[in-house]
């Protein structure tokens, strides 16, 4: 039997951590009636150490609880499973590292004028794809969706474009994200959802350079048709004509956005 200074010691734990530990049901030391001091044995010493590697794989504590109660701490999946999660983290702080280089690296400065077009289009249809992910895996979805779209037995009618969707309903560092692939003819099996764009009236612009400061060509389009009382409807999409498949460089995207308006009643 060992003491918690004793077992304190023998793990490198610290006796605050250790009651913790116990408070939290991950140890359950025996008491010593005559003295009131925890006793601690070698199988104790084990448990320790399989808490240390959990948690320094970042395990939280409930999921070393369901690890150990479930009997799942020899179990591939767990592992896995926590692999992919940190790799995505990794992915995230990856995205983080390059935006802020690219921001303290001096790049000649590009100009967007946001010229507004307007015309009617005709009606068109789409296969489509929507979903709720995470930011910073927004584009991985977007390249494993066009993909998929690609492989498709259709005959494809332009570049995809991509709509972001309400954003009331979910949470922070999520989006609510779309993408369409227009098409040039129906009936054919898919594993897409097929969606028809009825003919309209469209106002776009062209944005060039980082994605950062894309908003300002939003704020252009809805200057323009508050001018010409021209009414938004629907949702604003964006079509990625030069992004990070084409170039590394940020400064050389290309992305036009449009929408689709309709002159207001008197």
């Amino acid at each position: 039997m060992y003491l918690i200074g004793e077992i304190a010691k023998i793990t490198k734990v610290s006796t605050r951590m250790l009651r913790h530990y116990e408070k939290e049901g991950l140890l359950n030391p025996s008491v010593n009636e005559e003295n009131g001091y925890r006793q601690y044995t070698e199988e104790d010493i084990d448990t320790i150490e399989k808490i240390k590697r959990l948690r320094k794989y970042h395990f939280s504590i409930a999921e070393i609880q369901t690890i150990f109660e479930k009997g799942l701490y020899h179990s591939p999946g767990i592992y896995k499973e926590k692999l992919d999660q940190l790799n995505g983290v990794v992915e995230e702080y990856q995205q983080l590292i390059d935006e802020l280089q690219e921001e303290n690296i001096p790049s000649k400065l590009v100009k967007n004028n946001y010229d507004v077009l307007i015309g009617n289009r005709k009606g068109f249809d789409t296969i489509f794809k929507r979903a709720v992910i995470k930011e910073f895996h927004l584009e991985r979805f977007l390249e494993d969706t066009v993909e998929k779209m690609y492989k498709q037995p259709f005959t494809l009618g332009g570049k995809f474009f991509v709509v972001f969707h309400d954003m009331s309903q979910i949470n922070e560092g999520e989006l609510d994200v779309g993408v369409f692939q227009p098409i040039e003819n129906r009936g054919e099996h898919t594993d897409f959802e097929l969606l028809p764009f009825s003919d309209a009236i469209y106002i776009s612009t062209i944005h060039y350079g980082t994605y950062n400061t894309i908003s300002r060509a939003y704020i252009q389009l809805f200057r323009y048709a508050e001018e010409n009382d021209y009414e938004i409807i629907g949702e604003f999409m964006e079509r990625y004509l030069v992004d990070g498949y084409y170039t590394s460089y940020v400064e050389e995207f290309i992305t036009e956005i449009f929408v689709t308006v309709a002159l207001k009643k008197p």
